[in-house]
């Protein structure tokens, strides 16, 4: 095959950009059995799962203990909300508006200056991100949405502060009743009640804000098809790629009471698309794996027929044609999911990632399993050759050449990804974690840095070394050659039609300086013979010709 056509065929076949897909399993132990759950959450500090009933009861599991068991400090109370770090500081929610902030087992009675009622609440992780300021800077706080505004409740304070109006928001009368729709570490989605005619979203009964870093931002939600003031739960601003435009871009979901809708961030009333329409949708969260490797994110939706998910990472069109998958089908047990919570551990270089819903019948625990292939950025690998083409690294390989290759990958690799060389889709063990290689045999390689933790990657592949035939070569020993004093005869070599051969002539061992051409006249004696290459300076030698000068015998008279 031509080298033209052959980059044209490896071009099509780099051109896919990677997957992502995206495992459930249910762990067939039972939690909770029988009773119905309202919400479950999981503590960053310390990975403590919490189950909130629907009677209001408390339950937690610690990472070592086998089942949950009731929360003893609330075990008088009714519950309507929770959030907290660690199992040693927590933060409960009883009707209307008292907080009840439990450290250390000991109980805090808190209430907020002028409040009457308390919607809900919701920690803010502001410390676990340094690479983003937050709101507060990065100190860690507990929303508490009430009738009237966010309240911000510092940790280890238990004194709330009043709620901090930010510029550009409308001016609010009544009783707004704010009501958290999702938080993240950084952030936290919210709904007031505020009659409003836009322009683009229509006139609509409720405002949506999210509160990432250090911005309030305000989300449109259209009023119809689906009337806003239903909103049980948003993800606002979630990245993916976006097929219309080829690059990253961002969308709004959010849920009611008959289905999901998406829409993009700019979009204006009639630009959304109802997914998974008929259901009353709970909850939204996502499961994300940000690496130097890998950044994914797969949407789980809870919903009173069970829990959907998306099996590739966010990819949508221009209407959000997002596909769903529910589980209930492998798992008829599971039935109505109410809240979603998510864990991530790491134990010896193996990375496990969890489910926790609450559900109809009791909290349900799931694995989660996220196999990844992303090409690789460019500059990932450094080559010390020219390949043969601009697009695709091709060599054209002669004798024992070797070509080197480094990998820039991060310095604290080991331990943390694996480097893997394959050679015709098969590794080459002795070559496993090494970030510089020589490689010298035919073939097709590619490069794969992965991450122990969870078995993400991402890979150079298409590097081609091709068997270069080896050039040939006319200049031949037919006997010892003669010639008189002050002649001269002439050298020849083949000359290949592309004049691709490089030619260097020697005599008794020694290059002989600018003699580079398939020709050379000879003058002197001694032993001749032509170097020709064809692949990167590498040389085949002619067999050797011996040039003799007749010494005439001058007669004596």
């Amino acid at each position: 095959m031509k080298l033209s056509a052959l980059v044209a065929v490896l071009l099509l076949m780099v051109s896919l950009r990677g997957f992502s897909q995206f495992q459930l399993q249910q762990d067939p132990t039972p939690f909770l059995l029988g009773m119905e759950m309202a919400k479950v959450i999981v503590c960053k500090d310390d990975q403590s799962v919490w189950a909130l009933s629907a009677a209001g009861k408390v339950y937690v599991k610690k990472v070592a203990e086998p089942n949950f068991s009731l929360y003893g400090p609330m075990s008088g109370q009714v519950v309507t909300d929770l959030d907290g770090y660690n199992y040693d500081e927590m933060y409960f929610l009883i009707a209307p508006a008292i907080i009840h902030y439990v450290k250390n087992q000991a109980v805090n009675v808190m209430s907020l200056s002028g409040v009457v009622k308390i919607n809900n609440i919701a920690i803010v992780y502001a410390s676990q991100n340094s690479t983003m300021q937050g709101y507060f800077g990065n100190r860690d706080w507990l929303a508490a949405a009430t009738s009237t505004g966010i309240h911000p409740v510092f940790r280890n304070s238990t004194v709330g502060s009043p709620p901090y109006q930010p510029g550009g928001m409308p001016v609010l009368t009544g009783n707004p009743e704010w009501r958290i729709t999702n938080s993240g570490f950084k952030s936290i989605d919210f709904q007031f009640k505020h009659q409003s005619n836009d322009g683009c979203a229509g006139s609509t009964s409720h405002q949506y804000y999210n509160m990432v870093g250090s911005n309030y931002k305000t989300t449109r939600l259209p009023e119809a098809p689906s009337p806003n003031e239903v909103v049980n739960c948003t993800y606002f601003e979630a990245p993916f790629n976006h097929a219309k435009n080829g690059g990253s871009s961002l969308i709004n979901f959010w849920g009611t009471m008959d289905g999901l809708y998406a829409m993009s961030p700019d979009g204006c009333a009639g630009d959304e698309s109802k997914l998974l329409g008929g259901k009353a949708i709970y909850d939204i969260e996502e499961v994300y794996r940000m690496s130097e490797v890998m950044n994914d994110k797969f949407l789980l939706v809870a919903t009173n027929e069970g829990l959907f998910f998306s099996h590739s990472r966010l990819i949508g069109n221009q209407k959000f044609d997002f596909q769903f998958t529910n589980l209930v089908p492998s798992s008829p047990a599971l039935g109505k999911v109410l809240s979603i919570a998510t864990e991530i551990k790491e134990e010896n270089d193996l990375c496990e990632k969890v489910i926790w819903l609450a559900t109809a019948d009791g909290v349900k625990r799931l694995t989660v399993n996220m196999t990844s292939e992303l090409l690789a950025r460019p500059g990932m690998l450094t080559y010390y050759e020219d390949s043969l083409s601009p697009q695709i690294t091709i060599y054209r390989m002669c004798k024992e050449r070797e070509i080197r290759i480094t990998a820039n990958v991060p310095a604290d690799y080991q331990g943390k990804y694996q480097i893997s060389w394959l050679k015709d889709n098969v590794e080459v063990m002795e070559l496993r974690d090494k970030a510089e290689v020589f490689i010298k045999e035919y073939g097709e390689y590619e490069f794969r840095l992965i991450e122990i933790c969870n078995g993400a990657y991402t890979k150079v592949g298409n590097i081609y070394l091709l068997r270069q035939d080896d050039p040939k070569i006319t200049f031949r020993n037919n006997g010892d050659i003669t010639i008189c004093p002050g002649g001269s005869t002439i050298f020849s070599t083949e000359k290949p039609r592309d004049n691709s051969y490089n030619y260097q002539w020697v005599r008794n061992g020694v290059d002989i300086e600018n003699e580079n051409a398939n020709t050379y006249t000879a003058t002197l004696p001694g032993v001749y013979k032509v170097k020709v290459g064809n692949c990167m300076e590498t040389y085949f030698e002619s067999e050797e010709v011996k040039l003799n000068v007749e010494v005439l015998n001058v007669p004596v008279i």
